[in-house]
């Protein structure tokens, strides 16, 4: 692998096989594409304002699939979703994404350390500009609004593939929020978490809103914790401000007990 520490203007070889791209100001909007050992991925970064905060998200294009991670920062938390990808290699080799950094940022890993290097493609890089005809469409829905929203319910985390399905919707039951997590793969998991009437109340001050702004509620829920930890991330929360909760297990489809 290369070893020049400014590979461009942006990414900066940190060590033999690291590549970063950082930033310090938002917004931000940045593309890349990449050759490596004989593959081609593209790649977006954006930082954008969102109300009393900030989005973060990569977009990260691979033999025609979109993987897409980000993280939101909501007043004083905040919450991540989606996933890097985990398969591009090349023969002995990986790519392992890392979005811990300030930016983004990947590392080449040889899968096998002991094996030899036989008949494996050059390991060296190239970032050019990506081309035109290079579309990062993003699953939708996304980034809702008071104007496309349903008023009492929002889905905080979706996921599919051929052995599991998962899905987290916080809504409202007459007085009571409602975060009900579904999950089917080898069983049929339901739970339940509930803010009843009173620490609703709590929660509604502690987010800076009115009682009867339930959808307001909801858009700040998807943003500060939004993703595939949503529902760990929301209930650290409740525990930190003291905000009681109730979790129910459903052994039917029939709703959480009243």
């Amino acid at each position: 692998m290369s070893q020049t520490k400014y590979v461009n203007a942006e990414w900066v070889c940190e060590k033999p096989g690291r590549y970063v791209h950082s930033w310090e100001s938002y917004p931000y909007h940045a593309k890349t594409s990449v050759r490596w050992r004989g593959l081609e991925f593209h790649i977006r970064i954006q930082e954008e304002s969102i109300d009393c905060g900030r989005k973060k998200t990569f977009d990260i294009l691979f033999k025609g699939k979109l993987y897409q991670h980000g993280a939101a920062k909501w007043k004083w938390t905040g919450g991540s979703f989606g996933a890097l990808p985990q398969n591009i290699i090349s023969g002995n080799y990986r790519l392992e994404f890392d979005n811990r950094v300030p930016g983004l940022a990947f590392d080449e890993v040889k899968i096998n350390p002991l094996k030899r290097d036989e008949n494996t493609i050059d390991g060296k890089i190239e970032f050019f500009e990506t081309p035109d005809h290079i579309q990062f469409d993003r699953p939708q829905p996304k980034e809702p609004s008071c104007k496309s929203m349903r008023t009492d319910e929002i889905e905080l985390y979706n996921y599919r593939d051929a052995y599991v399905a998962s899905d987290v919707v916080a809504s409202f039951d007459k007085d009571r929020l409602v975060l009900n997590t579904w999950r089917l793969g080898a069983s049929d998991d339901e739970y339940y978490y509930i803010v009843s009437e009173e620490p609703l109340r709590k929660l509604f001050k502690q987010f800076k809103l009115e009682e009867h702004q339930k959808a307001e509620l909801l858009i700040g829920l998807y943003n500060a914790f939004g993703g595939k930890d949503c529902i760990k991330n929301f209930t650290e929360y409740l525990d930190y401000h003291k905000i009681k909760y109730s979790p129910q297990f459903c052994l039917s489809m029939s709703g959480p007990s009243k």
